[in-house]
């Protein structure tokens, strides 16, 4: 079913909804019969993570891009050496960004987020690229 919206420009008020036959009253004084518009349907096509992003990186590089990572975005590593005999098996950049970033609260994460787009163009809180 098509959306219609109705909005008045004088008052303010606004609907978004089923098509209304015969309009909308708006609250002006005196008020007023309002036309609604057929809305666009709206697509989103949503990127594909990049390249950079799937990049497989093994146990042994993780450490070291992590404190590299971690360092750039003023996150504290958590990461020491006694996890390397934890991990054994490669992960991507982008799992490594989710682990980094899992323990950011407050007014970092803004911060972290930013840098995050400008180094990758990946949005680490919505999980989609950023053009």
């Amino acid at each position: 079913m098509p959306s219609y919206r109705y909005q008045c420009l004088d008052c303010a008020k606004t609907h978004i909804g089923a098509e209304i036959v015969s309009g909308m009253i708006c609250n002006c004084s005196p008020p007023k019969r309002i036309n609604g518009s057929k809305m666009r349907d709206v697509v989103l096509v949503r990127e594909p993570l990049s390249d950079a992003l799937l990049t497989e990186v093994s146990s042994s590089e993780a450490p070291d891009l992590r404190a590299t990572l971690c360092l750039r975005w003023g996150i504290n590593n958590k990461s020491h050496k006694s996890h390397g005999s934890n991990f054994s098996s490669s992960q991507t950049v982008v799992n490594l960004i989710h682990d980094i970033t899992y323990p950011v609260q407050g007014g970092l994460i803004n911060t972290v987020r930013a840098a995050i787009i400008d180094d990758y163009r990946y949005d680490y809180i919505t999980g989609e690229m950023v053009n």
